[in-house]
């Protein structure tokens, strides 16, 4: 008898099922994996916690947006280390081995919780990932906002666009989770932190939102990439103001970063995603599509890769620009006047121009320099 068509208080069907965890080698390393996981992510977010950088790069809402990514993340290693951490202890610390077990007993060694405790340990988790998500489709819609307004959004300070981004992505969040918890049934007992079989229909439906948003994030972010790469190769930027010139220079480095950082996140997710939904797709048993989902989640992997490559890149940053200091310190250079470092702040935008578009150009600068209007106040 499968634990969908077992009566909710069949306690005996559930003990059959966590033996068959217990007794699953696999079942348990990939328990493990994962609660491994879950540590090394806390550990890093720790390290990162204290190395974080006191100069930020990027503007003030991409700013808050992305470190909400990360609050999301840190909320799904939290959730992995209380799920799989509590699953692999009933299973192996805390299991009583029963020499004359009858599989129709309720009492098989390994203790049992109803779905209305270990279902909101579980959510935890459902929260963190889809958060993790919305959030990157948060910094989408702020990145193709800066891009558009390139010419004022770096002189706007204003945090409200940014934080209502996040409200939203936290609100389409709770929603999400709320549609999956009210077809939870709570007072079944589950063999592991899961939601219960009749919950798993709509669980599916947001597996299924959470894949369209990252596909569209991707999109979105190479877009812009190409979007402000076709402007910084435009002639016509040479009127532009160092304020969108610099907008425009923000953009296409924190998109890039934003890229490979979004692809990183699909790729993951989608994997994890494709391998629940295995599990739903086929006819196998309640019991062997959880197998599917213990052994197949690597959703956690992310969890641990963002806060290490993110501290990779301090520390590349730090090496950078010591080596900056000191080769400054070395090959001291003369000091340049305001218009001297406006033209060297100009030319970084001009590589790439063949000789012909750099004379028109270079003309166009020219006449307008003596109307005095070509530079900004």
């Amino acid at each position: 008898m499968s634990l969908s068509s077992a009566d909710v208080n069949d306690i005996g069907a559930v003990c059959r099922v966590m033996v068959r965890f217990a007794d699953n080698p696999t079942v348990i390393a990939a328990f493990g994996v994962k609660l491994f996981c879950g540590i090394f992510a806390l550990t890093l977010f720790g390290i990162l916690a204290c190395i974080r950088p006191k100069i930020r790069t990027l503007h003030i809402n991409a700013y808050n947006i992305l470190y909400a990514h990360f609050m999301f993340v840190l909320c799904s290693s939290i959730g992995v280390v209380l799920n799989d951490g509590f699953d692999l202890t009933r299973l192996t610390l805390f299991r009583t081995h029963l020499e004359n077990w009858d599989e129709r007993s309720p009492d098989c060694g390994i203790y049992t919780m109803k779905a209305q405790y270990g279902v909101f340990i579980r959510l935890i988790t459902f929260f963190g990932n889809t958060g993790s998500t919305l959030s990157m489709t948060a910094l989408a819609a702020e990145r193709a906002y800066a891009t558009v307004q390139s010419k004022s959004y770096e002189k706007e300070s204003k945090q409200s666009f940014g934080w209502l981004l996040i409200f939203l992505s936290v609100l389409i969040n709770f929603g999400l989770k709320t549609y999956i918890a009210v077809h939870i049934s709570y007072q079944r007992f589950l063999p592991m932190q899961s939601l219960s079989p009749e919950a798993a229909p709509y669980a599916t439906k947001v597996l299924y939102i959470n894949f369209g948003c990252e596909v569209f994030n991707i999109l979105v972010f190479v877009l812009l990439w190409f979007a402000n790469h076709k402007w910084k190769k435009n002639a016509g930027r040479i009127l532009a103001t160092l304020t969108q010139k610099y907008q425009v220079e923000e953009n296409m480095n924190s998109v890039a970063i934003m890229i490979s950082l979004a692809i990183l996140h699909f790729s993951i997710n989608t994997i994890a995603y494709f391998i629940q939904l295995y599990g739903t797709w086929h006819n196998e048993t309640p019991q062997e599509k959880m197998e599917y989902v213990i052994k197949g989640d690597i959703a956690p992997a992310y969890d641990f890769l963002l806060p290490l490559l993110t501290i990779c890149r301090i520390y590349w940053r730090k090496k950078r620009d010591q080596k900056g200091i000191n080769a400054r310190v070395l090959s001291p250079v003369e000091t340049i006047s305001p218009n001297d470092h406006f033209q060297m702040l100009n030319g970084m935008f001009d590589k790439g121009f063949d000789k012909s578009t750099a004379r028109k150009t270079s003309r166009v600068s020219s006449n307008v320099s003596h109307t005095g209007r070509a530079y900004p106040a």
